[in-house]
């Protein structure tokens, strides 16, 4: 991201698990502390990139803190449902899934139409 790589090649995507390896949570911190001589060398704050750039999964994190954290950071457009098998019990994701305090097109979204989009589906 500081070397240039999203202003090189903006179409890139990466996909994180585990809700994004709690980068979601430390954004602001991120920005707040970027360093001046990176500044004007990027078209745009890292923040930025991490939205434009990058999706998560929700694999690894069954606790709704962390996932509303994430979803108020990124939105759900960027947030892919998964399981982390075999460590974590698919029937477990999904209930974590299902009672999840957010509106159904957000669940949708996650469920599987952000992944249609990105791959083509």
């Amino acid at each position: 991201m500081f070397g240039g790589l999203f202003d090189e090649y903006p179409r890139l995507k990466i996909i994180l698990g585990h809700l994004g390896e709690a980068l979601p949570f430390w954004l602001w911190r991120v920005d707040n502390k970027f360093p001046a001589r990176l500044a004007g060398k990027l078209k745009r704050r890292p923040s930025e990139y991490f939205k434009a750039n990058f999706f998560v999964t929700t694999s690894g994190n069954c606790w709704h803190p962390p996932f509303l954290c994430t979803c108020l950071a990124l939105g759900a457009d960027n947030i892919f449902f998964a399981v982390d098998y075999p460590f974590d019990s698919s029937d477990k994701a999904v209930q974590f899934m299902d009672s999840a305090p957010i509106s159904d097109s957000d669940r949708e979204k996650i469920y599987h139409l952000n992944a249609e989009k990105l791959f083509s589906l």
